[in-house]
């Protein structure tokens, strides 16, 4: 296991993403609304070790799920092409780098982190932990930077 500052961070924010996620878009829904978190616990959901981790399943059952939330991804780009980024993207992003509007991920970093975000729930893989919301990409560094 890594031990560095950026991991620690990392560690210490995960818990808190469905907090912020669920403050940030539309309220709860009242509980004769809600569904049973195990509802939302399918194989999609398990692919990911941070769904379980942040017991998001919870989050998903109380209604939040991303729906009117964006989310700036500052990262090494996004491939906007994969299925899993359909209907996600708030806006087309800006390449920093190259200063021209295409954000295509050369390092893979970038489409990594979205997935983890806002990828669909459309029983492929795995989603993100706020499915619904929608990705503003940009791109910043240098391709020979490492990640």
């Amino acid at each position: 296991m890594p031990n560095t500052l950026l991991f620690s961070l990392q560690r210490a924010a995960l818990p808190a993403l469905p907090l912020l996620l669920m403050g940030c878009a539309t309220p709860p829904k009242p509980p004769s609304e809600q569904l049973a978190a195990h509802a939302f616990e399918t194989p999609e959901y398990f692919a990911s070790n941070a769904l379980p981790t942040v017991k998001a399943s919870t989050l998903y059952a109380r209604g939040g799920n991303g729906q009117g939330v964006k989310v700036a991804l500052i990262d090494s780009g996004l491939n906007s092409t994969l299925p899993q980024f359909q209907g996600r993207l708030a806006s087309m992003g800006y390449d920093f780098v190259r200063q021209q509007p295409d954000v295509v991920d050369i390092k893979g970093h970038g489409t990594q982190m979205a997935g983890i975000l806002a990828a669909n729930k459309n029983d492929q893989g795995m989603h993100g932990i706020a499915f619904n919301a929608q990705l503003i990409p940009m791109r910043f560094g240098d391709d020979k930077e490492p990640l």
